[in-house]
């Protein structure tokens, strides 16, 4: 689709910080596959270097990455990660301070962005600008559309604290998108007159390959037996150090002949840290990092129950595609997994930071797995399939995207404020 056959819509400018393909960029991704192109047209611009951008640039009219390399602080720990229940909540107090000087370094270093977002947002003529990170991350995004008066419709993908920073950036914005009900309700308390609407990312029914699944079965479980794993980012927020020591609670309570292996799958900047853990933990035989996978719904499938030991979130997309692949998962209850895993055997929220518990609901689930009729546990996961794929209908969210992103495209100019572009 050209710039030409463009003529007549609204232009939407998506902004994307980038430097690894993460969860909002696969959602992202969905969203341009299903959107009402008759409706608007869609730019992408993108700050650092990202890989499979390419997949995401065929979906759009024009992509842009504003710098060449990615920087040295955008690969680096963003916190310290000590494993126990005082990090668990993002919100807890021990976190405040780190917190909120982390936002207050997030603004410094990305501000020097602001002058070359703000030539390429008057370039392109745009009548509105989506930020598809969290606001917090992309202040100069949002500064940049209030000074050329370009209304912002920003998502909420993780959930932040309130502070006078992320107030003033809330506060420039149309509309907030919420992933999920829990950071929706945390901004709605605030008190900001910034509406709120949740929007579930839409996600596409994963396709597999069978001989694929059987390969990395064999490879990350090749004596047989049982296979927990997990996929993501190895960053801070995962929780990982509380994931290895679960696996460890596992494996000394774990009475059956029948040998339980743990893989994850992921890159990023705490790797040595939990190769160090591994160590110490004794579990090199029983842990595997398996680096980045690209093919992660093919892992997912091979997996006899899925892990998601998120600290905070606002999916995790792991939970959701396991449970549209009809496998079982453990996962905190953060995010939308409270309202996707709800009520089902196969499927157990538990609170974040406690590795006994975490280590608890997955050896129940695998004696579920091991005790469970066949039939009855298709049954069961069939079930849990249904209610996932009802809530992140990609069709339908991209509907509600559509909806948000026109609506304020016709506010602003009734408003008067985008007058005279496009």
């Amino acid at each position: 689709m050209g710039a030409n056959e463009a003529l007549g819509r609204p232009r939407v400018l998506h902004v994307e910080v980038g430097g690894t393909y993460g969860g909002s960029l696969r959602a992202l991704e969905v969203y341009l596959k299903y959107a009402d192109n008759s409706r608007l047209s869609h730019d992408l611009l993108v700050y650092f270097p990202t890989p499979r951008l390419e997949t995401v640039a065929g979906l759009v009219d024009r992509c842009w990455t504003l710098r060449e390399r990615v920087p040295s602080w955008l690969a680096r720990p963003r916190l310290k990660a000590r494993g126990g229940r005082a990090e668990a909540a993002a919100f807890g107090k021990l976190s405040l301070t780190v917190e909120l000087k982390e936002l207050a370094t997030n603004v410094r270093r990305r501000l020097p962005l602001l002058p070359s977002v703000i030539r390429m947002m008057a370039r392109g003529c745009y009548q509105v600008v989506h930020v598809n990170n969290t606001f917090t991350y992309q202040p100069e995004a949002i500064l940049a559309a209030r000074l050329l008066r370009i209304p912002v419709v920003a998502h909420l993908r993780n959930p932040v604290r309130r502070s006078r920073l992320a107030q003033y950036l809330l506060s420039l914005t149309h509309k907030v998108v919420a992933v999920s009900r829990a950071p929706a309700e945390l901004l709605r308390f605030w008190g900001d007159y910034t509406p709120v609407v949740v929007t579930y990312d839409g996600t596409e029914m994963p396709t597999v390959d069978p001989v694929r699944v059987s390969l990395l079965r064999q490879r990350w479980l090749p004596s047989g037996g049982l296979l927990a794993g997990s996929v993501g980012r190895l960053d801070h927020q995962k929780g990982y150090p509380i994931l290895l020591r679960a696996a460890r609670c596992v494996l000394d309570s774990w009475q059956r002949s029948v040998p339980v292996r743990f893989a994850i799958a992921g890159e990023g900047p705490q790797r040595r840290e939990l190769e160090g853990l591994i160590r110490d933990l004794g579990l090199e035989a029983h842990v595997a990092l398996c680096g980045f996978v690209p093919d992660a719904a093919n892992f997912i499938a091979s997996l006899d129950v899925l892990v998601s030991s998120s600290l905070w979130e606002g999916g995790p997309l792991a939970a959701v595609e396991a449970a549209l692949l009809e496998v079982p998962i453990v996962a905190t209850a953060v995010g939308v997994v409270p309202e996707v895993l709800s009520d089902y055997r196969v499927a157990r929220p538990v609170p974040p930071g406690d590795p006994a518990v975490l280590a608890e609901a997955i050896l129940s689930v695998l004696e579920w797995r091991l005790n469970t009729p066949p039939d009855q546990r298709e049954e069961e996961l069939k079930k849990l399939k249904v209610a996932a794929a009802r809530l992140h209908d990609p069709r339908q969210s991209a509907q509600h995207l559509d909806e948000i992103l026109s609506s304020a495209v016709a506010q602003a100019r009734s408003q008067g404020a985008v007058a005279g572009r496009g």
